[in-house]
């Protein structure tokens, strides 16, 4: 099944434009640093972040809602004037196209408690 972040990605991309990333109908830039201050495009962006998660996987295993849910989420996220998500697990592609979709940018982590232990190493 072809998602959106898939079918922006598979295309050409511009080497002179300053992003790796494809232009698409919803115009998502990446913001760039200019001073102290983030950008997207000419105007000033200021992250309205909230974190999403962590929850009980839902019936396709993924540690999110179910894809309904999380659109309903994504819209209400949105009307908030919410415009950035921290999730604590990797999300699924579904998720990332949901989120392309409300115009809200994602920042995923990655679980990493069970390789702290390297910090108690002396190599």
């Amino acid at each position: 099944m072809e998602t959106m972040l898939s079918a922006v990605l598979e295309q050409p991309v511009d080497p002179a434009r300053p992003t790796a990333f494809p232009p698409r109908a919803l115009d998502l830039v990446r913001p760039v640093v200019r001073g102290k201050f983030l950008y997207e495009g000419d105007e000033k962006l200021f992250v309205r972040g909230v974190t999403y998660g962590a929850f009980a996987p839902n019936s396709d295993g993924d540690q999110f809602p179910e894809r309904d849910q999380t659109s309903r989420d994504f819209a209400l996220m949105q009307t908030a004037g919410i415009n950035t998500i921290l999730t604590y697990t990797v999300p699924p592609m579904w998720m990332l196209d949901l989120a392309m979709e409300h115009r809200i940018r994602v920042l995923p982590t990655v679980p990493w408690m069970e390789y702290v232990c390297f910090l108690e190493s002396r190599q």
